[in-house]
């Protein structure tokens, strides 16, 4: 990188240690029955090789995967945070 230019990593205000740490990202889930009352719930975090290398931004994505038991006809409810 050429002097006095700034990496993606920096565009966002993230120092070098802060991209290197794990994501503090989550998979998220919630569990509703056919009336729409909530009967579940849950998470799962990336983990530390989501994390994205300054040298290397076009690096792979991590898969997320849960297993969750239904046990009752409803609503699976997933979203993604930070």
């Amino acid at each position: 990188m050429a002097s006095g230019t700034v990496g993606r990593a920096g565009l966002a205000g993230l120092s070098q240690a802060e991209v290197q740490a794990t994501p503090q990202a989550y998979l998220n889930y919630l569990i509703f029955d056919k009336n729409m009352k909530k009967v579940g719930k849950g998470y799962r975090q990336v983990s530390e090789s989501a994390a994205i290398e300054a040298a290397s931004i076009d690096s792979t994505h991590e898969e997320l995967r849960l297993e969750v038991g239904i046990e009752e006809q409803g609503y699976l409810f997933t979203y993604l945070s930070h």
